[in-house]
């Protein structure tokens, strides 16, 4: 499917899940690389860009997360970036894209009156990081939620939304950390094709593409350390359990053997012939548990 806007005079080409008849078309009235036009049909893994001499070609990644399978999903985006055109082709609909294309009817904000084109690319991809930035804010609630969750006592049950929380972490890392040096390589070569003005615009995208590794960076950090904590508390409770059970089966352990004991086919067991060995037996070894019992206690150890 493909959109066209206009706004400050540059062109805006939007192709959804293009066709190879919608790129042939492209083709015809901007002539790309045999190499452009092979990509432009298969989505590219790795972010990157090319340099050409009338126009640059850009793979970007967004990360969008997926409610239903609760994990984050990188949305390609292609970019053609030409000296009055954008043209940007997606395989799938792009949720962040999608908004800003409903945007723009609206001007462009403190519009240089100048490399236009420069500027309507640094609102495209300032506007899918600020997307990005609000998927963070989600990430943060939910390591706010599984701290308080974590305090709370519910430890066991918290393991599998932290496994799922530093996934998306990770997946997150997968998709924006590569795109570094694409923007430092925009940020450097950019005005080869906008002019020195322009760079301004490129080393802005640099700084917000950092600020979102530092975010990211923290979150990492901050799921690491809470996974360790709720390790240590679950293991703790583990051994506090194993301990309750091993003195239990001690302190079961002694009537058990006194029973065992009497229960023996000898002769000549003492108490054996007294008319209230029962109740001696009984009662022998129910002192002989207590005191051990108060033992424990005082120790400490209960």
């Amino acid at each position: 499917m493909k959109n066209e806007f206009t706004l400050s005079g540059v062109r805006w080409i939007k192709i959804t899940e293009p066709n190879e008849k919608e790129i042939n078309e492209l083709n015809r009235e901007f002539p790309l690389h045999p190499l452009v036009l092979k990509e432009l049909l298969i989505p590219t893994i790795r972010p990157k860009v090319d340099m050409y001499e009338t126009y640059f070609y850009m793979v970007f990644h967004v990360p969008v997360f997926d409610e239903k399978e609760r994990k984050t999903n990188p949305k390609e985006i292609d970019f053609i970036l030409l000296r009055n055109a954008i043209i940007t082709i997606s395989y799938e609909t792009v949720s962040p894209l999608e908004e800003f294309a409903k945007t723009i009817d609206r001007p462009l904000k403190n519009s240089p009156n100048e490399n236009e084109t420069a500027h309507f690319l640094h609102s495209i991809v300032n506007h899918l990081f600020s997307f990005s930035l609000r998927e963070l804010d989600h990430i943060q609630e939910n390591i706010n939620t599984l701290e308080d969750v974590m305090f709370y006592g519910k430890n066991e049950e918290i393991v599998h939304d932290m496994y799922i929380a530093r996934r998306d972490i990770i997946d997150f890392r997968r998709t924006i950390q590569p795109q570094g040096e694409m923007f430092l390589s925009l940020e450097e070569n950019g005005a080869l094709l906008y002019g020195e003005s322009a760079r301004p615009f490129f080393r802005n995208l640099t700084g917000q593409h950092y600020r979102i590794c530092d975010i990211l960076d923290g979150h990492k950090e901050t799921i690491l350390e809470l996974y360790e904590t709720n390790e240590s508390i679950v293991t703790n409770h583990l051994n506090r359990t194993m301990k309750f059970f091993t003195v239990l089966a001690f302190l079961t352990f002694i009537p058990s053997l006194v029973a065992n004991i009497y229960g023996m086919n000898i002769t000549r067991i003492p108490f054996s012939e007294h008319p209230n060995a029962f109740w001696l037996v009984i009662g022998g070894s129910i002192t002989v548990t207590l005191a051990v019992f108060l033992y424990f206690k005082i120790r400490k150890i209960l």
